[in-house]
C-alpha cells in the first residue's frame, strides 16, 4: 500500500469519527440544518398503505434515496402505533460496502436503526426491513421522527430533505355469516322460484295393422322382411312409432 492511498484512509476515517460524532453528540451546526430542511435525500417506506386483518404479519420496506449525493452514514428513527402494530423484526438492508450497524433498536412504539460505512453510498435501494403483526383494529401511522432522523453526506452536513409515512388499516379477520332469509307474519310475500317443465313426448299413434305388426309384418303386405324395417326406421324418426315394433320384427326375422 502506498503512502498516497494510506493518506487517502486516514483522512476518510478522520472524517467520518467527525460525522459520527456530531450526529449522537447532537452538536449539528445552524448550517447543517439549515441544510437538512433543502437536502436531494429522502427516506420513505413502501408500501406506505394498505389493508391488513388482525394477527396477519407483513413487511415495509425503509426506502433511500440520496439524490447524487455521497453518504457516509444514515439514521432512521421511526414512531408508530403500538396498540395496533408489534414489531417481529428489524432487518438493515445492505446499502453501504462494509457497512457498519450503529444502533438496531425497537422500544415500545419506536425504532431506530443507524447505519455507517467507511465506502460512501450514492444512489437509493432498501435501507432496511421491519416485519410488524397486526395486533389491534383501525387506522395505524407509522411517521418519520423527522428531529432524529439524519442522512450524513461525505464532508459533512445532514442531506435530508424529504420523509414520506405511511398509513395502514387493520382489520377483522372474522368473517361475517351471510344473513339468514326469515318471513315476517304480514309482510311481503317472496317470489317463488319457477322451475320450467319439460315438453311430454308426444305418443305414436296405434299401429294401422297392429296384430300383424307384433308378428313382425310392419308394412302389412303379409311378409316379414327388410322392408318392414325400412318402414318402422321412417315412422321411428318422426315419433310415429315405437321401439317395441323394432323388437318385434328383429324376433321374427331372426328367428
Amino acid at each position: 500500500m502506498n503512502l498516497k492511498t494510506k493518506l487517502i484512509i486516514l483522512v476518510d476515517f478522520l472524517l467520518f469519527l467527525s460525522f459520527l460524532s456530531s450526529i449522537y453528540l447532537g452538536k449539528l451546526s445552524p448550517v447543517a440544518q439549515i441544510l437538512a430542511a433543502s437536502g436531494p435525500a429522502i427516506l420513505s417506506l413502501s408500501p406506505n398503505s394498505g389493508n391488513f386483518t388482525k394477527d396477519q404479519t407483513f413487511e415495509i420496506n425503509v426506502l433511500l434515496n440520496t439524490g447524487d449525493k455521497p453518504v457516509v452514514a444514515v439514521d432512521v428513527s421511526l414512531t408508530f402505533d403500538s396498540s395496533k402494530l408489534q414489531v417481529q423484526s428489524v432487518t438493515p438492508g445492505s446499502l453501504f460496502q462494509n457497512q457498519i450497524v450503529l444502533k438496531n433498536e425497537t422500544s415500545n412504539s419506536k425504532i431506530l436503526l443507524s447505519l455507517g460505512s467507511f465506502t460512501p453510498f450514492t444512489g437509493s435501494g432498501t435501507y432496511g426491513t421491519i416485519k410488524f403483526l397486526a395486533a389491534g383494529i383501525g387506522d395505524a401511522q407509522i411517521s418519520f421522527d423527522t428531529a432524529s432522523s439524519k442522512v450524513t453526506q461525505q464532508g459533512g452536513g445532514n442531506i435530508l430533505g424529504n420523509t414520506i409515512n405511511s398509513s395502514y388499516k387493520i382489520i377483522d379477520s372474522t368473517i361475517t355469516p351471510s344473513p339468514t332469509l326469515s318471513i315476517t307474519p304480514g309482510g311481503p310475500t317472496p317470489t317463488p322460484t319457477v322451475i320450467p317443465s319439460t315438453t311430454p313426448i308426444p305418443t305414436p299413434p296405434p299401429h294401422p295393422c297392429q296384430q300383424k305388426a307384433i308378428y313382425g309384418d310392419y308394412d302389412c303386405n303379409d311378409r316379414v322382411d327388410e322392408m318392414d324395417f325400412a318402414a318402422w326406421e321412417k315412422d321411428f324418426l318422426v315419433i310415429k312409432t315405437s321401439f317395441s315394433y323394432f323388437e318385434y320384427w328383429r324376433r321374427s326375422f331372426y328367428k
